[in-house]
């Protein structure tokens, strides 16, 4: 113990006759915190996807239409088979890919469940990770409006809570 207190005084020593040195020490971890501040920013931003509509309705093409609005996602390519996806995917042009399979559309209008893909590439897990987040957001809104057609249809609309 007394070592350590023997080097803590020679270094306070040496920082009172080394103005600089003080300074240097204070401002430099300011200036630090502030700079990486700004710069480790972990928003993730227009996500790249590539999409694989196979089912090419009015339907998919209106759920394509939920993520380009969403200001979350550019979609950067439509390709028409899963090898062009993995292309994408690989070469790290798209983070996200979006597989809609044929007869999606007439799954929504006969109130069936319908299936969609989200595959993410996984060598930044951060950013697939957040990109499947917001698609599993996009999706969840489009369900939603789904569901609020189906019933303004059916007149459920009209009903007004208590």
């Amino acid at each position: 113990m007394q070592a350590i207190l023997t080097f803590l005084r020679k270094e306070f020593a040496q920082l009172r006759r080394d103005k600089n040195s003080l300074r240097l020490m204070l401002v430099s971890p300011i200036l630090q915190l502030l700079i990486f501040g700004y710069a480790a920013n972990l928003d993730v931003d227009n996500v790249d996807i590539v999409v694989n509509d196979r089912d090419n309705t009015v339907t998919s093409r209106e759920l394509l239409s939920h993520f380009t609005h969403s200001g979350y996602f550019t979609v950067v390519g439509y390709v028409d088979n899963a090898n062009e996806v993995d292309a994408y995917l690989d070469k790290g042009k798209a983070t996200i890919a979006l597989d809609i399979p044929a007869g999606f559309g007439d799954d929504i209008l006969s109130g069936k469940q319908a299936q969609v893909q989200a595959i993410a590439d996984g060598s930044e897990s951060s950013a697939a990770s957040v990109g499947l987040n917001y698609a599993a957001s996009v999706l969840a809104g489009f369900s939603q409006q789904v569901l609020l057609t189906k019933f303004k249809r059916l007149g459920a609309g009209n009903l007004h809570p208590i």
